[in-house]
């Protein structure tokens, strides 16, 4: 477990171009509908059931949507999704019952269902597990991970460096460590990746396309 969140960790530094999925926008793509169907499976949903949570989630990201164009400071707008981030939580786990509860708890349904980062990951371990990396390969890509961290760290720690200079350090580690992870990987791995990574670069575009289409 450790080596997979560290191996996600890196992805998520070395590919940060995925993180602008992280924005607030309609998430109803075929890739998530196929996910939403996923879960409704494994939780043994009903109908009724599974549209009550799509209709909470609708509504949350609609709240969080207005709250980040309101006039609040970075401070409230931080409170207030957390707080609408709860009430979501809490009202997708009481459409379920006892056993669904427990499954969801187990596969951190809010967290998938509310909170963009953890979409993300889940994403990124599907992409891990496509490429079959092997052991060896599988400790190459940890310790380039541990060591782009601790570099990160460092520079936004880094007292004499203003915004702009982090800025820029933080994307050439970002392209340092991309270099990185690609030398460990096959030729057959390097393409796999950078298909599943255009796909999902095509699927945001689709998606803040859409949202401001709906504008």
């Amino acid at each position: 477990m450790r080596l997979k969140i560290a191996v996600i960790a890196l992805l998520l530094l070395a590919f940060v171009t995925v993180a602008c999925a992280q924005k607030a926008a309609p998430d109803r793509t075929g890739a998530a509908k196929k996910a939403g169907v996923r879960i409704a499976k494994e939780l043994g949903l009903t109908k009724e059931q599974a549209k009550q949570i799509r209709e909470i989630v609708a509504k949350y990201r609609q709240d969080v949507a207005a709250e980040i164009k309101s006039g609040d400071t970075a401070a409230q707008k931080k409170a207030k999704i957390k707080e609408l981030r709860d009430a979501a939580a809490a009202a997708i786990m009481a459409v379920l019952n006892d056993e669904q509860k427990a499954k969801a708890e187990k596969m951190h349904l809010t967290a998938l269902l509310l909170e963009p980062r953890a979409r993300l990951k889940a994403g990124l371990i599907a992409m891990l597990a496509k490429l079959n990396l092997t052991e060896e390969q599988k400790s190459s890509i940890k310790s380039i991970a541990e060591q782009a961290k601790t570099t990160a760290k460092s520079i936004k720690d880094d007292s004499s460096l203003d915004k702009a200079a982090k800025k820029a350090k933080l994307v050439e580690l970002r392209k340092d460590t991309r270099a990185k992870i690609m030398a460990v990987l096959t030729p057959d791995q390097q393409q796999q990746l950078k298909k599943m990574m255009a796909g999902a670069k095509e699927r945001i575009k689709d998606r803040v396309k859409n949202r401001k289409g709906a504008r």
